[in-house]
């Protein structure tokens, strides 16, 4: 881990004091991530602030910045994560223009309780 990463649960007694204001960036429903500058991420900018803090995923979060897949990182860390074995092959090959094929051509995930599914569209 390049940054160090503190994770606090959306139920955590005292949230709202601790990041005074985070109720309106509605935490219930999307990843918020809080600098140790104050600077609040939400869609998919927290999402690239995870992968940017962790070693493994810096060169992903440049390579998905300069392929102009910003607005597509949500996607790609579920991506990612729902199916890490069948793609580490093809995603140490892809070129930022196949790798955005790829995302595209995920379904957005559906998360109806505590878990993420994530299909493929079409």
């Amino acid at each position: 881990m390049l940054v160090p990463l503190h994770f606090v649960p959306l139920h955590t007694p005292g949230l709202g004091q601790m990041f005074m204001g985070i109720e309106r960036y509605e935490p219930g429903k999307e990843i918020v991530v809080v600098a140790d500058t104050g600077a609040v991420y939400t869609g998919g900018a927290a999402w690239m602030m995870c992968l940017w803090a962790l070693e493994n995923g810096r060169p992903w979060a440049l390579r998905l910045a300069k392929a102009g897949l910003v607005g597509v990182v949500k996607r790609f860390c579920l991506l990612v994560s729902s199916n890490r074995l069948r793609l580490s092959a093809a995603l140490g090959l892809a070129t930022p223009r196949a790798l955005g094929e790829i995302i595209h051509n995920t379904a957005a995930p559906t998360c109806p309780g505590a878990r993420c599914e994530v299909t493929r569209a079409g």
